[in-house]
C-alpha cells in the first residue's frame, strides 16, 4: 500500500477534495467516498487533529491511509 501508483492515487483524491471549500464536508466527502458511509464524530474529531499536526501534506496523507485501511481494502 505504499507503492507510488497508491500515493499517486491519495494525492489525486486530496486534490479534489480540496475543491471543497469547508473542511466538514471535505471530510464527510471522503469517507463517503472511500468507506460508503459517513464519519462518525470521533472519527471527524481525530481528522482534524491529525489534519492540523500534519501540516501542508494533511489531506493526502490521510486520503492514504484510509485507502490503505481494512475498512477500505476489505468494503463489499
Amino acid at each position: 500500500m505504499n507503492s507510488p501508483v497508491v500515493k499517486k492515487h491519495a494525492i489525486a483524491l486530496a486534490t479534489r477534495l480540496g475543491k471543497e471549500g469547508d473542511e466538514a464536508k471535505r471530510l464527510e466527502l471522503l469517507w463517503l467516498t472511500l468507506l460508503n458511509r459517513p464519519l462518525t464524530a470521533v472519527e471527524q474529531r481525530e481528522a482534524v487533529e491529525f489534519l492540523r499536526e500534519a501540516g501542508e501534506n494533511g489531506w493526502a496523507e490521510l486520503c492514504h491511509a484510509l485507502l490503505a485501511s481494512n475498512e477500505f481494502l476489505m468494503r463489499l
